[in-house]
């Protein structure tokens, strides 16, 4: 039925949309890469809107999105159309197998030795419990020649064929194709990719690490921890210098190699020095290197939407002659940065 293939389906979804984008979904940061440049490829700061509040929130909604284009464009179709065939063509070995044991010689005993066979390689799940088969069984005599009937049978396997994946171009076509899966290609592509959906407490950059609970425990190695090989400025994460309300441009790394203070729920309100920010936060590995700087995506971002995001934050824009070097930043350079680095 429709429905049996709706639940069927949703591996093969999300293998296929996988190699539809080989190099994107190839790591977690790739496809964070790739989401980033379909955002700045907008130049629109309301493209950014969810993922500057919940940035593993906004890569699910990229990875849904990716698999919605994915199934709407008409690539779906080969995916199920050629599943399909695979599995007509190991149904009629199966059968070919039961029409030349010995032991059989009617259509019952093709019938029963053949819903063996399925059953063991779970071909039937894709039969409609093997009811399709059993409606063509039921058109033959039981006493017949074996031969004759495996050719018929084959004919009539290929015709269910054509039948099926008519039924199911008109059935994936809705716009609720999405919810007709189970499992969920999305949910699949999520936990396979993501993995780790913790975020930097400063600066909101997710930790880059694909393995789900790799930093369960507080006294981990730091080779467990979460990181991130590059932090950005903090101001993408509503971060501002208390004493004059200044957008904070600083990235994590050089602030934990520094005496500043930050306060958080964590610290409950108190201030205290970012060195110290291991007591708060015990699972999270943020290298003191004032030799590291911002990439140059989020420099551009920062230099271009400077304005946008004073106002969605609610501090200062920065008087930072650094901030005007931002400025100056072409996106092609970002692209192009962005492509080599990640191999998009």
């Amino acid at each position: 039925t429709q429905s049996t293939w709706g639940q069927s389906l949703g591996k093969q979804v999300a293998q296929a949309v996988r190699q539809n984008g080989p190099n994107t979904f190839a790591s977690k940061m790739a496809l964070h890469a790739q989401m980033l440049l379909d955002f700045g490829k907008t130049d629109n700061f309301e493209s950014f809107y969810q993922y500057l509040q919940n940035p593993i929130e906004a890569m699910k909604e990229w990875i849904k999105k990716c698999t919605i284009d994915f199934i709407i464009n008409n690539n779906f179709e080969m995916v199920y159309s050629n599943h399909l065939k695979n599995l007509v063509e190991v149904t009629n070995r199966n059968m070919s197998n039961v029409v030349n044991e010995s032991s059989v010689k009617t259509i019952s005993d093709v019938f029963n030795n053949f819903i063996e066979n399925i059953k063991a390689d779970g071909t039937y799940l894709f039969l409609d419990e093997s009811n399709a088969v059993c409606e063509i069984l039921e058109r033959f005599p039981n006493e017949v020649n074996l031969q004759s009937f495996y050719i018929q049978f084959k004919e009539d396997m290929l015709s269910l064929q054509n039948t099926i994946i008519e039924q199911l171009n008109h059935f994936f076509k809705h716009d609720d194709v999405i919810n007709k899966f189970d499992p969920d290609p999305v949910k699949i592509l999520c936990d396979d990719i993501l993995g780790c959906t913790e975020t930097c407490p400063f600066c909101n950059a997710p930790c880059e690490l694909g393995l789900s609970g790799h930093a369960d425990r507080a006294d981990t190695d730091a080779i467990t921890h979460h990181r991130t090989e590059i932090h950005r400025p903090e101001c993408l994460n509503g971060m501002k210098m208390l004493h004059n309300n200044i957008m904070y441009i600083q990235i994590c790394s050089t602030s934990v190699h520094s005496d500043w203070k930050f306060k958080t729920e964590e610290t409950k309100g108190e201030f205290v020095k970012y060195k110290d920010y291991r007591k708060y936060f015990p699972t999270w590995h943020i290298p003191p290197d004032t030799s590291l700087n911002a990439s140059l995506y989020w420099k551009w971002f920062v230099g271009r939407f400077a304005d946008e995001l004073t106002r969605f934050y609610g501090y200062k824009k920065s008087k930072d002659p650094v901030l005007k070097r931002w400025k100056q930043i072409y996106w092609r350079d970002v692209e192009a940065d962005m492509r080599e680095k990640y191999n998009l």
